[in-house]
């Protein structure tokens, strides 16, 4: 739990499965639901296994069958920077997307980064949307047009929280050899600090070191997936999973649908719902 009683799950399907206010946390990517509204937040440079990670509780909410929040916020204002390759799969993925979400949303309201990048960001919501949307200066004019003012303390809360949690969890991934396996007390003799203590951090911050492994892991394992022509049971041996069975489940576990069910679809040739 964050500080502002907020549950937090591990997983962008656990996420889409749950009702009520929660958060999923990923890489450069804040996903919240609060007081029915739910919102996206992404900051820093958005390669494309972010802009997956920004994608996915929004797949999973396209074919779960649960309600669907009338209005939703989508905060790209701390982007700094969009990899060609990244744009190129958000352009894909949204006109699937939001073809399957449009009929469900009664309002998107955008917070779009500044100078060319907020332009860039106008034009692929004009290309891919089939759904009213529409462009505010920042969060709380957002937070306004739809009638949800209130959440501007909670929300900024949380961010500030993602921010801080992001440069400790960057120290803490530095020191995780994904090819080989690393214990807890390997990562505290590196920085310095007893196991103990390194795992209070984590637990503070509303995971686990066997949480921020995986997630280390599984971010070698899709840049693998996306970028090579490696068999999948290499790019399991090659995060530290001992067997292939042992990789799909935890990449099944993490990610809803298998290695190759992933690779697939993010490279375009299945589609995107495909080993759900």
């Amino acid at each position: 739990m964050l500080p502002s009683g907020v549950p937090r799950h591990a997983t962008p399907r656990a996420f889409a499965a749950s009702t009520g206010d929660a958060i999923h946390v990923g890489r450069g990517v804040l996903t919240w639901r609060l007081d029915g509204l739910e919102g996206v937040t992404v900051w820093g440079r958005v390669s494309r296994v972010v802009a997956e990670a920004a994608l996915a509780p929004l797949t999973q909410h396209a074919h779960a069958r649960i309600p669907t929040p009338a209005a939703a916020v989508t905060d790209l204002s701390r982007v700094t920077e969009v990899e060609p390759d990244a744009y190129a799969l958000l352009h894909d993925r949204l006109l699937r997307l939001f073809a399957d979400v449009a009929p469900k949303l009664h309002e998107h309201v955008i917070v779009t980064p500044r100078g060319l990048l907020g332009a860039a960001t106008v034009g692929l919501a004009s290309a891919t949307a089939r759904h009213r949307w529409r462009v505010v200066p920042d969060l709380p004019a957002a937070l306004a047009a739809v009638g949800h003012q209130a959440l501007a303390p909670r929300i900024a809360e949380l961010v500030a929280r993602c921010l801080a949690e992001e440069q400790v969890l960057s120290q803490i991934r530095a020191c995780v050899v994904v090819d080989r396996p690393v214990g807890v007390a390997d990562v505290a003799r590196r920085l310095g600090t007893s196991s103990r203590v390194l795992q209070r951090r984590l637990a503070a911050l509303g995971t686990s070191f066997r949480e921020v492994r995986d997630e280390a892991r599984l971010h070698v394992a899709r840049a693998l997936l996306v970028h090579s022509d490696d068999k999948v049971e290499v790019i399991g041996a090659s995060i530290g999973c001992a067997t292939l069975s042992g990789f799909v489940r935890l990449f099944r576990r993490h990610h809803g649908e298998t290695p190759t069910a992933y690779r697939r679809r993010i490279r375009g040739t299945a589609p995107y719902s495909e080993g759900r």
